[in-house]
């Protein structure tokens, strides 16, 4: 798959999970700084915020579409909500993807995360330093 395809599923991806996040308000964690980060471009949006990660995989077809997302907000510090993570899950036909966002301190353990997400079948789409 071409660099461009997998640029152009990562930003849909990342869309689709910012979008649906208004359809349970309590569960939205994408930031407004995380929607500036991928302003339109031309005839796009730009790539995905740096500290989200974009996985997909090849699936075996059940003619099916569905979608899971949840989120949250995590406490470092007492009083205070730090960071949030989210994770979504999209599925139809042949294509999986997920899309992740782990708070600023757990960020350390995205390339485990990326060895453990490709031993298990899924590619990291996105974001990579594009240009």
């Amino acid at each position: 798959m071409s660099q461009t395809v997998q640029e152009i599923i990562a930003i849909w991806a990342t869309m689709f999970t910012m979008v649906i996040e208004f359809y349970d308000p309590k569960l939205a964690v994408a930031t407004d700084q995380d929607r500036q980060a991928m302003p339109f471009k031309g005839k796009r949006f730009s790539k995905p915020p740096p500290d989200w990660r974009i996985y997909m995989a090849r699936l075996r077809s059940n003619e099916e579409a569905d979608w899971y997302h949840t989120g949250g907000w995590v406490q470092f510090e007492e009083d205070k909500l730090d960071d949030r993570f989210l994770f979504t899950r999209i599925h139809f036909g042949t294509v999986g993807l997920i899309v992740v966002r782990l708070p600023g301190q757990d960020q350390a353990t995205y390339p485990s995360l990326d060895e453990d997400c490709h031993q298990l079948g899924l590619h990291r789409i996105g974001p990579h330093s594009w240009e």
